[in-house]
């Protein structure tokens, strides 16, 4: 009997732990798109034609709430406390006074809109304060790149003034998903608070030479 009941416990335990573990990285993945989603509108780009990794946005997540450990504790002891209290007889008690007449729901979606209104908070005001210190340190976390464009639209115009300047090394490389290049260009005086970036394919790319460089060209 007492085998019995010792099993019970550690299969509890272990949902316990799984589902802890499945609500913590849903938020983590929910901070890091949010994070994501507002970090690139900067650029005027929209996530989801960026073709970002999954676990990418796992990463966004983590560095949110690494940044905002002093509020991320507290909410690991509470969903590592909540488990245990909810095996206890005076916990439970106390929870049916407590919620006597009220639906059981209720306090578990106000919870739940708390943690999404808090995940939102914190993604936006990251994304928006590193992307304003990138700004500020002209973008220190974007190489320059060369790119060389194949000369199959030479004819028209824009495309014609690009494969003159892409060359030339000033453009930073933004990001590379795996059909397009994303290529910005900083102003020689204080950026925008919006940038645009050019989005070239793959396709049309002759050549690329990232350069160990991470400062916008003189002049």
């Amino acid at each position: 009997m007492a085998k019995t009941i010792d099993e019970t416990s550690s299969s509890t335990s272990l949902l316990d732990f799984a589902g802890l573990l499945a609500l913590a990285t849903a938020l983590d993945y929910a901070t890091g798109w949010i994070y994501a989603y507002h970090y690139f509108a900067n650029f005027q780009l929209g996530i989801l034609s960026l073709d970002i990794p999954a676990e990418y946005y796992l990463m966004y997540g983590f560095l949110v709430f690494r940044d905002w450990w002093f509020l991320a504790l507290p909410l690991l002891a509470v969903a590592f406390l909540v488990p245990y209290l909810s095996r206890q007889a005076w916990w439970k008690r106390y929870l049916t006074n407590v919620l006597s007449g009220i639906n059981r729901g209720i306090p578990l979606f106000a919870l739940l809109l708390c943690l999404l209104g808090l995940v939102f908070v914190l993604g936006e005001s990251t994304a928006n304060r590193d992307y304003r210190q990138q700004r500020t340190d002209d973008f220190p976390n974007y190489p320059r790149a060369r790119v060389w464009l194949k000369s199959g639209n030479s004819e028209d115009a824009v495309y014609k003034a690009l494969s003159m300047q892409l060359p030339l090394g000033c453009y930073r490389l933004l990001l590379q998903s795996a059909d397009k290049l994303y290529l910005f260009l900083p102003p020689a005086h204080q950026p925008p608070a919006r940038l645009a970036v050019v989005e070239v394919a793959l396709g049309e790319v002759a050549a690329l030479r990232i350069l160990p460089q991470y400062g916008s060209c003189e002049g």
